[in-house]
């Protein structure tokens, strides 16, 4: 099966670029890269774009035939007694660094056809893209999502969703810096003319904060999605630069790792109420009034699921607890938190907020796992079934003040009971090889903190589980094309409903029931339409497909056979690394085919690294496969983790 991920290698069309566009390479011989010679002295000029480059060095792309490099030549040292900056015209990029600049120059223009004035964006490398209604400014709150476009040194671009918050520019002492030019609606880098009070900085914004990865019920929340953002930069760059730039969406072949159902049966434990009931379960409320309405969704659920409690105002140390809290910014210190005083392994802390089916079965199972942490053994699923024969280790990492990190480690045995341990400091060779695991391959001296977790059977073999920054996309152009007929705003009249009826081939009994449903309005927008048709089984879905076949869509097929790439997004899938045969990427989707049209999070391809270089086996990889491959952790879909990472994240969240 192919697979697509947000990154986009891209070709260019040197000839037709030249033929459009002059580009200069700019080099100041100061002691340091003085800016505001661009900002101040080129603004007549009918200026594409500007990368500045490492050093000294500059590039700056001009409408065809606007300035020779003589004039811009004197125009930029005319303010000087003698000449201080260099001038070369390019005319051909036979380097790779060339290449990747020119890219950059396109990048950088793409908005300038858009602006009144002339502004570029003086960024090196990368373009942050985004949709108007991304950006959440209301009182002292402004904040903006964006989507990183950047460039990598093998020419591919990769798309990254990054968020930055506005702050008082006095206060900015590092990172990027970004300023939004309201000129061209896009962030850029700060330039030395800007007179900004505030400055952007990336910062993350928490789990209640978010865009849709994708929409596609209709065009509008498509575009507002990030992969719709994505689709429509492509768009933007093949109509800015027509045959000068081609952009192919990487692909890769992929195997299915995805489990039955009879084996999944085989391997979870979600009945939980014998356990419950033998422990017993007290019930907290520290968010007053304000917890009520979770406290009784709670008592109804646990109710339903046979499972006894007890209400009290204190914690029980004998029994299992859920405690009820408010969002930890509506404290105004940590020591009122009672998060921070009743932090143990036997109790769940809820946050004060309406409770789905869902939500309360993954608390239900997260209370489980911190009792399984407390008894030692794993009762969430059958261990035994995943056929180890040896010990299992894994070990994660928490960073410490001063400099030093905190290792968190859990060995599980066959039977499934298992041992836990910290440490700082290496007291044993197993630790020192734990450490060594975590460490950036091209700087040994540093811990590289993309790894979540560690794993093994023999201490000198060493799995390492890493984030990327690719996640999957669907396929794109089909998806985008179908999409964006689907207008919410489109009304069509009773009169024209009723010629697509009378044309539409069906019994009389089934036309007399549409032609009903024609005659009740005037007008019918997409969302009346698709509502009257959707409960119509056979003949809703042989009517819509006539509908589209007269260019009406109502809504794009959806589920495994969507043809739109979407099968992607279920399952467990993997592949062997094609350039390091020692690393197998993976991801997890949703567990039975896409049931919604639209999706909060990207899904993240990770990776399993062989620690000693030597080729992954297919048939070791798939056995680690089967652990992501449990839905308690997540209801409905399948964990992004190895289970047993959520038995770490538990641990050390406890112990810290």
């Amino acid at each position: 099966m192919k697979i697509r991920t947000n990154k986009i290698s891209y070709t260019l069309n040197k000839e037709k670029i030249f033929a459009s566009y002059d580009v200069f390479q700019i080099e100041y011989i100061g002691e340091r890269f003085d800016v505001n010679i661009l900002d101040a002295r080129i603004d007549d000029y009918k200026v594409r774009s500007v990368v500045y480059y490492y050093g000294k060095k500059a590039f700056i792309m001009f409408d065809k035939n606007t300035i020779t490099a003589d004039d811009l030549y004197d125009l930029l040292n005319e303010r000087y007694s003698k000449p201080i900056v260099k001038v070369r015209q390019l005319n051909d990029f036979k380097e790779d660094y060339q290449k990747r600049t020119f890219f950059r120059l396109l990048m950088n223009g793409i908005h300038n056809r858009f602006s009144k004035k002339n502004m570029y964006n003086n960024l090196t490398g990368r373009l942050y893209y985004f949709n108007k209604k991304w950006r959440y400014n209301t009182g002292n709150i402004d904040r903006i999502w964006c989507l990183n476009l950047a460039l990598t040194d093998d020419d591919v671009i990769t798309a990254m969703v990054e968020t930055f918050m506005s702050k008082d520019s006095k206060t900015v002492t590092n990172g990027i810096k970004l300023v939004f030019d309201e000129r061209t609606s896009v962030l850029r880098k700060v330039s030395k003319l800007d007179k900004v009070k505030q400055l952007y900085v990336k910062e993350s914004f928490g789990w209640n904060s978010s865009v849709m990865a994708l929409n596609f019920d209709n065009k509008e929340r498509f575009e507002d999605s990030k992969y719709g953002v994505l689709y429509q930069f492509r768009k933007d760059m093949l109509e800015s630069y027509p045959d000068m730039v081609e952009f192919d969406w990487v692909e890769y072949e992929a195997e299915d790792m995805t489990i039955t159902e009879k084996e999944l049966k085989n391997i979870e434990n979600r009945n939980y109420s014998e356990r419950f009931n033998s422990r017993g379960l007290t019930l907290v409320n520290f968010a007053g009034d304000d917890g009520c309405l979770c406290l009784n969704e709670l008592k109804q659920a646990l109710t339903e699921k046979n499972i006894g409690f007890v209400e009290s105002s204190q914690i029980n140390a004998e029994t299992l607890n859920f405690a009820i809290i408010k969002n930890k910014e509506e404290y105004s210190s940590s020591e009122e938190d009672p998060y921070k005083k009743t932090k143990r392994f036997n109790v769940q802390h809820v946050t004060n907020r309406g409770l789905g089916k869902e939500a309360i079965q993954v608390i239900l199972n997260e209370l489980i796992i911190k009792d399984d942490l407390l008894r030692g053994s794993i009762g969430t699923v059958n261990w035994s079934s995943y056929k180890f024969n040896n010990n299992v280790s894994f070990a994660t990492i928490k960073p410490k003040k001063e400099n030093t990190n905190v290792y968190f480690v859990i060995k599980v045995l066959p039977s499934g009971h298992f041992e836990k341990r910290t440490f700082d400091i290496p007291e044993t060779k197993e630790d020192t090889y734990i450490m060594e695991a975590f460490l950036r391959k091209n700087q040994p001296d540093k811990v590289d903190y993309n790894i979540e977790f560690v794993m093994w059977e023999n201490v000198k073999d060493m799995y390492v589980f890493r984030k990327s920054e690719e996640i999957l996309l669907p396929e794109m152009d089909i998806l985008g094309n179908n999409v964006l007929q689907i207008n919410p705003k489109k009304k069509i009249s009773s009169a024209e409903f009723m010629s697509y009826i009378e044309s539409f081939e069906c019994s009389d009994a089934e036309k007399r029931s549409l032609i009903e449903i024609a005659r009740s309005k005037d007008f019918f927008n997409l969302k009346e339409l698709r509502k009257a048709i959707d409960g119509k089984s056979s003949l809703g879905k042989s009517f819509r497909k006539h509908l589209e076949d007269n260019g009406i869509v109502l809504r794009i097929s959806k589920g495994k056979d969507s043809g739109n790439g979407l099968t992607n997004f279920t399952g467990v899938k993997y592949f062997i690394d094609p350039n390091n045969s020692s690393i197998c990427r993976f991801y997890v989707g949703m567990k039975n085919g896409i049931s919604k049209y639209s999706f909060e999070k990207s899904v993240l391809v990770r990776s399993i690294q062989r620690n000693n270089g030597e080729p992954i086996s297919v048939e070791h990889a798939q056995k680690l496969l089967r652990l992501p491959q449990v839905t308690f952790v997540k209801s409905g879909q399948y964990s992004v983790h190895p289970f047993i990472y959520k038995y770490l994240t538990e641990y050390k969240e406890v112990e810290s």
